[in-house]
């Protein structure tokens, strides 16, 4: 919604309408957008054409390109649509010599062409309508003069058509106050489809956020089982492990078992030969040499049993560090069964959590899928009262041409009125020259008949003329009639229209009612939902704060125009005062220089010193000192110390010049700065930016501020010389950032 409001706060201007306009002095074109337009005027090179380029705008797709005005004059819209820039060129065509101007309007544009004309015509993008045909100027035949009688009868009439006239306009004030509010009505409408269409988008933008979670959800239980499948086959290869240590160990045990036989074999035999050395100790010495012998394969026996027993020893710690692994590779085996217990419950709790939730998404969406389908029909069902609202607009359009179209026959009919009222301004003339006539030839029966014969031929052409009045005052009574009743249908099709939308509102409430009940089931199930309508709170949060800052913002811009509007009245009427003053000084003064003239006419000694003066040649009058032949040296000498003192002043003197808020590429010029100053730009709060220019003695500011040129954004530009340094103070838009750019010969600022 924030983005919507913004692209509509920014949003390139439209053309919308053309409405051509001819009076008797000058022809007025205005042209209205959809936006606020920022343009530029010129005159161009070419005698009699008039070029206007506004930033931005596009002229609408069947929008006539040609628009003639009357004779060769003409209005062409052109488009030029850069890498960059877009603009609408608006060039008018008139003949030679005719000036025309460029001014600004509230959402548009009035080109003015000092020719007059006749005729009201709207050009919109189906095409043209003339709504009063161009009519040649007819002039009213003089007529005779009447007599007091009838003048008062065309007065009465006169006066019975002004109130005709005026009934007639209130009836168009009232018919214009109700298709207004009919308009309000369906913009409200087309607000509340508008926000229903964002919600149904936001609930669909919801699912998507559900659905991903799910997705995520489903990546994580994918991950958890490749990691149970990872830690089955690390538990398998413990397994193999574990079993290769352990007919290892079998193996080196019975290695052991028969080292250990083979040591007693050995300790058999050591008991053995001591036993037979023994004998031999007993017997002879015959056996000494056998002992000796014996004596011999005991001691290499020995070294062999020691060389075993070490052997044993070292396979018994071989042993004993595989029995100790094994040991090892058994407890982590446990723990690695363990681990894969608890992931086979947690992924068994997963799995029954992912059906339920695929349980749960699935009857959300079929429930949402019908709520679709029901919005659908709703929405059908409200495009159709949308469709029948519009057709109402249509014939309240049609309504409108027709009070347009009656709105020029009042117009010309006031014009008529004027007429008449000046031909009887002429008969009253004529008719009081021809009173003082009959004063002064009383006698004169004959030219008395011939005057009552054309006073009354008079009165018969006014009566006339207040009958084809009457006529066309009934006629307009009896189309406004028809109007009324026109209008009474379309009212009672818009109540119509309101008793459906306020069925539709109903279901669209249950429905919203529905939405939220599974809105709140969505919260529960899903874990984003929480999050989701944080943002929500913050979005309409920041939607309302937005929402009083634009209505904030308008209230001072309202305030700002009641001011400029009632300041704009009093000046001008302190200039009508003052332009009557000055002409009553005028006039006051012209008549005390010829009473002047006159009294110095009439004195005797003036007279006298006229004849007796003798006119004296240029070398006479110089004195012999050289006053009278240097006082124009010394005149000549103070005018050119006069014009150093003040080129020294304007050297000194800084010359601040209010341009205006015209296009120059993507920037803006607001204010020019002669010379080369040393300046400092500083914004100082949101809505002020202060320019310090150094070193200047005075400060000067030319141009007059209107805000019309600069768009509304710029409020105010003013100077003040304080401390040796001039403070150019500019008060603008809260947002309106600013730069100072140094140029040939001046400083601008511009608007970035």
């Amino acid at each position: 919604m924030i983005i919507s409001l913004l692209f509509m706060f920014v949003a390139d201007p439209g053309l919308q309408q053309v409405h051509v306009e001819g009076r008797s002095q000058a022809t007025h074109i205005d042209l209205s957008f959809s936006g606020r337009p920022t343009f530029q005027a010129f005159q161009s090179q070419a005698e009699g054409l008039l070029v206007v380029d506004v930033v931005g705008g596009k002229r609408p797709a069947g929008f006539p390109e040609r628009i003639p005005l009357h004779g060769d004059a003409h209005l062409r819209l052109v488009e030029h649509v850069g890498s960059r820039t877009r603009l609408l060129r608006l060039e008018l065509h008139t003949a030679k010599g005719v000036s025309s101007s460029a001014r600004a309007l509230r959402g548009g544009i009035r080109l003015e062409v000092r020719q007059g004309s006749k005729g009201l015509r709207v050009f919109q993008a189906s095409g043209s309508r003339l709504v009063e045909p161009p009519s040649s100027k007819v002039e009213a035949p003089r007529s005779p003069p009447v007599d007091d009688s009838n003048v008062k009868g065309l007065e009465l009439a006169l006066k019975k058509e002004r109130q005709e006239t005026n009934r007639l306009r209130q009836l168009i004030g009232s018919f214009r106050r109700h298709s207004g509010e009919r308009t309000a009505e369906l913009r409200s409408l087309d607000e509340n489809l508008s926000e229903r269409r964002a919600q149904s988008k936001r609930r669909k933008a919801e699912l998507k956020a559900a659905g991903k979670s799910l997705s995520e959800v489903e990546k994580k239980i994918r991950l958890r089982r490749q990691e149970i499948v990872k830690l089955q086959a690390a538990e398998a290869d413990a397994k193999r492990r574990l079993d290769q240590v352990k007919g290892s160990s079998k193996d080196r045990g019975a290695e052991l078992n028969r080292l250990e036989l083979v040591e007693l074999a050995h300790r058999a035999e050591i008991t053995r030969l001591v036993r037979e050395e023994m004998d031999l100790e007993q017997g002879d010495t015959a056996y000494l040499a056998r002992m000796a012998k014996l004596q011999l394969s005991v001691k290499s026996l020995a070294k062999k049993q020691k060389k075993l027993t070490a052997k044993a020893a070292k396979r018994a710690n071989v042993l004993k560090s595989r029995e100790q692994e094994a040991a090892g590779l058994k407890a982590e085996q446990a723990r690695y069964r363990r681990r894969i217990k608890e992931l086979d419950q947690r992924h068994a709790k997963i799995d029954k959590g992912v059906q339920a939730k695929d349980k749960e998404l699935e009857q959300l969406r079929g429930k949402l899928d019908v709520l679709d389908r029901e919005l659908g029909v709703a929405i059908a069902r409200y495009e159709k009262a949308q469709k029948g609202l519009g057709k109402a607009q249509n014939e309240e359009a049609d309504f409108e041409n027709r009070a347009v179209a009656l709105r020029a026959r009042i117009a010309k009919l006031v014009r008529d009125t004027a007429d008449r009222e000046a031909q009887h301004g002429q008969a009253n003339r004529r008719l009081g020259k021809q009173r003082a006539r009959i004063k002064k030839l009383t006698a004169s029966v004959a030219s008395a008949r011939n005057d009552a014969q054309r006073a009354g031929v008079q009165l018969a052409r006014a009566r006339k003329a207040v009958a084809s009045t009457e006529q066309r005052a009934a006629a307009l009574s009896q189309e406004f009639a028809r109007l009324e009743a026109l209008s009474s249908k379309a009212k009672g099709r818009l109540s119509e229209f309101e008793t459906k939308l306020a069925a539709q509102r109903k279901v669209v409430q249950a429905l919203r009612e529905r939405l939220a009940k599974q809105q709140a089931g969505l919260s529960k199930v899903a874990p984003g939902a929480k999050a989701a309508k944080v943002n929500l709170a913050k979005l309409k949060r920041e939607k309302q704060r937005l929402k009083a800052a634009l209505k904030a913002t308008q209230k001072r811009i309202d305030n700002r125009q009641k001011n400029v509007a009632v300041t704009r009245r009093d000046l001008v009427k302190t200039k009508a005062e003052v332009g009557r003053l000055n002409a009553d000084l005028a006039s006051l003064k012209r008549r005390q220089s010829s009473q002047l003239d006159r009294t110095q006419e009439l004195n005797p000694k003036r007279q006298l010193k006229r004849k007796t003066s003798v006119k004296k040649t240029r070398k006479e009058r110089l004195h012999s000192n050289g006053f009278g032949g240097a006082q124009g040296a010394i005149t000549s000498e103070r005018v050119a110390k006069h014009k150093v003192e003040g080129a020294k002043k304007s050297d000194r003197q800084t010359l601040v010049k209010r341009v205006g808020y015209r296009p120059v590429g993507p920037e803006r010029v607001v204010i020019h700065v002669q010379g080369k100053p040393k300046a400092k730009l500083k914004q100082i709060s949101e809505t002020t930016t202060l320019l310090e220019i150094r070193g200047a003695r005075s400060v000067k500011t030319n141009g007059s501020l209107n805000t019309r040129r600069f768009g509304g954004r710029i409020h105010r530009i003013s100077s003040r010389y304080k401390q040796g340094r001039v403070r150019v103070r500019i008060t603008h838009e809260s947002g309106l950032r600013l730069k100072s750019v140094h140029k040939k010969g001046r400083l601008e600022v511009r608007v970035r």
